[in-house]
């Protein structure tokens, strides 16, 4: 979908909502037609991926004030940007960090998205002349790179001859167990071994005063409160289900 909003306090056009995106970016060009300075990024920290595979360093990151809807019915939040200096032919791309935060539906078949507010849902729709002319304007290169992420670690399958060969997943730091209850052995839990004196006292203690959340067995499962959540099989009771006859081999 090719949308366009406010975003602190522009109205910004040709912005790409891509779900399979894991970061939301600005591009420099329109943070810059924003009348931002640049004087006010963050450092971004990880270097991004996902442009045809290319490591692209964002020259930092911001957040900035988003809003949906109009004066009759909106809704505002805060994402945080990764501004990317590079050509592209959408002015901003809000990744799955936007859709998150405004618990966005989106209806790709109405070309549509919708969010709740406190004045009821707001629809976004799907601008289609947005769209044609970012992907008229797009270049070979810019074209199936919108899916963006820091790095993953690459995993090492092992080779089915080589059994021996298992990849186990493996703790960063040294860790260490601790009796969650004063002499009771049988009842540990595993803290970082690599904690200064003060903070392994102040966790311990932590983790003590709030022992009641550990589970150990299957009687200490208490469930979730249904005021929380509730899962309910949606069957009309007047249609007793019928049971499947067993096939038979011919």
């Amino acid at each position: 979908m090719v949308i366009k909003t406010n975003m602190a306090g522009w109205a910004v056009i040709r912005i790409l909502v891509n779900t399979g995106s894991s970061t939301d970016i600005l591009f420099a060009s329109t943070f810059d037609n924003m009348k931002l300075d640049r004087n006010l990024l963050q450092p971004a920290g990880h270097p991004l991926y996902g442009f045809r595979g290319k490591q692209v360093k964002a020259i930092g990151k911001i957040t900035l004030p988003v809003t949906f809807g109009d004066q009759s019915n909106s809704r505002i939040d805060h994402i945080t940007f990764n501004v990317v200096d590079m050509l592209y032919n959408y002015n901003a791309i809000f990744s799955r960090g936007v859709t998150n935060i405004f618990s966005v539906v989106l209806h790709p078949s109405y070309l549509c998205m919708k969010l709740p507010s406190a004045r009821g849902v707001i629809a976004v729709y799907n601008n289609q002349d947005l769209a044609r002319i970012a992907e008229e304007i797009a270049t070979p290169g810019q074209k199936n790179v919108h899916n963006l992420g820091k790095e993953k670690p690459k995993v090492k399958i092992p080779s089915p001859n080589k059994p021996e060969q298992q990849v186990r997943v493996k703790p960063a730091d040294e860790t260490k167990k601790v009796p969650l209850f004063e002499g009771n052995t049988s009842k540990q839990v595993i803290i970082s071994a690599m904690l200064d004196g003060k903070t392994e006292a102040e966790l311990i203690h932590f983790l003590r005063d709030n022992n009641n959340i550990f589970a150990w067995s299957v009687e200490d499962l208490r469930g979730v409160d249904r005021s929380i959540i509730e899962h309910i099989l949606d069957v009309d009771k007047n249609h007793p289900p019928d049971q499947a006859k067993a096939s038979q081999n011919v």
